[in-house]
């Protein structure tokens, strides 16, 4: 106990000694220690130790590829554990050592997994002397000398044997400090900090236009891929032609089967009943389509009236009619879109088919968005083009139950970045494919080809800015192209077309000259809503406006014809198919107008008012090409079908005692006549007559 407790002392000693070298030397470089600051050896000196490096950096850097500058690492860890073991060391002076201590002697085996204690065989005590190793003898406290003396004078108790003390005596206890069971003496390879270098990352700069449309389609593209990929691990593996064969035969077998015969004959025979049903439930309505005639326009000649027929409601509510058109080849067949013009929410648009026997629709087309117009393909009059308010077009086939997109732009960055106000054919005879034009509102006019399910889409027209350049303050010029409102196409030069835009200008332009304007007129002062090409004369077009007039104007002058002013805002303009100088329109207090300017070149012939709600307006309206019958579409979603009344449906009469040329039209006289009548002029008649023969040549 001596000798350890000189190790002590000796230990301390030379602490403090170095702690007073160390600060000697701290000081060596300001000054010299004076006798009066000697300090005195046997005084203590308290030290802290804290597990801070001194000696570490505290302001450590590394390069960021990603923010292309460095930035602080924080402060790293300070401590370092250089050796680690966890062991099952026991108390020597609790009782569960005691315990262990007692039941080796009696049963004469080690219980502790780790023995550190010789046992001496005395017959009143024994004594337990810890072994000193080589390694772990540095230093030992005055606590352990306590608890080894404490265990030392513990008695051993009588019951044991001598000749198990004679064991315990010859039995070697391993070292407690020094010792490891066999167990865990595995080897762990140290741990190791590798650091590498990569190369550096290139990057490019890419710019792109990302909105909440083209990231939808993106994700409904990759949905319909994930979608086609398990319709494809769906299939069935064929393992050759003859079970192609097979399949064949199979379903030509099906379709002779009696139950798929029956359903058809089933479907045949419920149409035909519910065509008699219709024409029982609306006989009256019938009739007066065939044979009614209003006898009182003989006596308020020239004003006439429009007689109610069949009324077509909207298969949803709170949706407007928002496109009306009939079929070419079944003039009982009318195609009308529904849907809001002002709506913050994207809501899906519907297109319903209607014929005349029947008011609820034959097939029915839901859409993603609002339709805004739609036109139906003279040659298949089973194909429609359709423009929608989110920019796309498609082609559908209202032959096939519940419609099917023929033709759709698979790719997005080739559609309109607004909406498609106006869609008609321009297919010619000549043309291989089928092909119409789009009128968008990003003031872009396109053509689209069909070909192969696939639309293809070329640029004819980007129409100019609708106001003026403007500067921004990184000193970029900012141009808002004008939106794109109106579109008709000439009746015989189907090159030729019109545009009418939201700055009230008319353009003129040509197909075969792609982006070249060849005439522009100032026609309204507001917004064009519709244009339309005459049906007899091929250079005289009209077009209505939200500024209230309605304006007829010859392709080579620069100024109108005739001009008509209303009180309320015009949304659509329709010639006669009957008369040349008679046209319909609609107006926004939900009225149709209908003028005749051999009647009346003042004031409408005619006024229908179609809803009895106020601030409804009335959206579209059609002639039907065949029957005397008018078709106008409001903001309710009902579509009235008007009869014209004998005075509304005048044709020209051939004067008697005059020869006429073999190629004349009395439709094209009257009309050039009252035309040329509007104007004091004497070569107005010669200029419409000289056009018109150079056009027919």
């Amino acid at each position: 106990m001596n000798s350890l407790q000189q190790i002590n002392d000796d230990i301390i000693g030379s602490t403090k000694f170095y702690d007073d070298e160390h600060n000697h030397n701290d000081n060596s470089h300001t000054s010299f220690l004076s006798s009066a600051d000697i300090i005195d050896p046997d005084e203590e000196i308290t030290r802290i130790l804290t597990t801070e490096n001194p000696h570490g950096s505290k302001n450590l850097v590394m390069f960021s590829h990603r923010e292309k500058q460095f930035v602080p690492l924080g402060n790293p860890e300070q401590l370092t554990i250089h050796y680690s073991y966890e062991g099952n060391l026991i108390p020597i002076d609790s009782d569960e050592a005691k315990n262990y201590l007692q039941k080796e002697k009696y049963y004469g085996t080690q219980i502790l997994p780790t023995a550190l204690l010789d046992v001496y065989k005395t017959k009143k005590e024994s004594t337990i002397e810890i072994k000193k190793s080589d390694e772990n003898i540095e230093s030992l406290q005055q606590t352990a000398d306590e608890d080894e003396q404490r265990t030392i004078n513990e008695p051993i108790d009588d019951s044991i044997s001598m000749s198990q003390m004679q064991t315990e005596k010859s039995k070697k206890i391993l070292n407690r400090f020094n010792y490891c069971e066999q167990g865990i003496q595995t080897y762990s390879s140290p741990k190791k900090d590798v650091t590498t270098l990569a190369d550096f990352i290139p990057y490019k700069k890419f710019v792109g236009l990302a909105n909440q449309r083209i990231i939808y389609e993106e994700y409904a593209i990759d949905y319909a891929k994930q979608q086609n990929d398990k319709d494809k691990r769906k299939q069935k593996i064929n393992y050759g032609p003859t079970k192609s064969l097979l399949e064949k035969k199979i379903i030509k077998a099906d379709r002779l089967k009696p139950e798929v015969i029956t359903k058809r004959r089933q479907v045949q025979i419920l149409k035909a009943i519910e065509r008699v049903l219709n024409q029982n439930r609306y006989h009256e309505l019938i009739f007066n389509f065939k044979y009614f005639e209003d006898k009182s326009d003989e006596i308020r000649d020239p004003m006439g009236t429009l007689f109610p027929l069949w009324k077509f409601s909207s298969p949803y509510p709170n949706r407007s009619v928002t496109a009306l058109t009939w079929n070419p080849t079944y003039s009982d067949m009318l195609i009308i879109g529904y849907g809001l013009y002002d709506c913050a929410e994207r809501i899906q648009g519907t297109i319903a088919v209607f014929t005349l026997n029947n008011n609820h629709p034959n097939n029915l087309i839901h859409t993603e968005s609002t339709v805004l117009s739609i036109d139906c393909l003279s040659s298949k009059p089973y194909l429609i083009c359709v423009g929608l308010m989110d920019g796309d077009v498609i082609v559908y086939d209202i032959s096939v139950p519940s419609g099917k997109a023929v033709f759709t732009n698979l790719s997005y960055m080739c559609k309109h970045l607004g909406c498609v106000w106006q869609v008609q054919w321009c297919t010619s005879s000549t043309d291989q494919y089928s092909r119409f034009c789009s009128a968008g509102g990003d003031g872009k006019l396109l053509r689209w080809t069909c070909i192969k399910g696939e639309l293809r889409q070329v640029l004819l027209l980007d129409l100019p800015s609708a106001t003026k350049t403007t500067r921004l303050d990184d000193g970029t010029l900012l141009t808002i192209p004008g939106p794109a409102l109106a579109l008709d196409f000439h009746h015989h030069q189907k090159d030729i077309f019109l545009v009418g835009t939201e700055d009230g200008k008319i353009y003129k332009a040509s197909i075969n000259d792609p982006g070249i304007i060849d005439t522009t007129y100032d026609a309204h002062d507001f917004a064009v809503y519709s244009i339309q090409w005459s049906p007899f004369h091929p250079n005289i077009f009209a077009s209505c406006s939200a500024d209230s007039t309605v304006k007829i104007w010859h392709e080579k002058l620069a100024e109108c014809l005739m001009r008509f002013d209303l009180c309320t805002s015009l949304q659509d303009i329709c010639w006669s198919p009957f008369t040349s100088t008679l046209f319909a329109v609609a107006g926004a207090d939900g009225k149709v107008y209908i003028f005749d300017i051999h009647s009346n070149k003042l004031e409408p012939i005619c006024e229908q008012l179609l809803t009895n709600e106020l601030g409804k307006t009335c959206t579209k309206i059609a002639f039907n090409s065949i029957h005397p019958i008018l078709l106008a579409g409001d903001e309710t979603g009902w579509t009235n079908c008007l009869k014209l009344s004998p005075n509304l449906r005048k044709k020209a009469k051939i004067r008697k005692g005059i020869e006429f040329p073999q190629n004349y039209e009395p439709e094209f006289d009257k009309l050039v006549q009252e035309l040329a009548r509007t104007i004091a002029d004497n070569t107005i008649y010669d200029i419409l007559n000289v056009q018109t023969n150079n056009n027919e040549d």
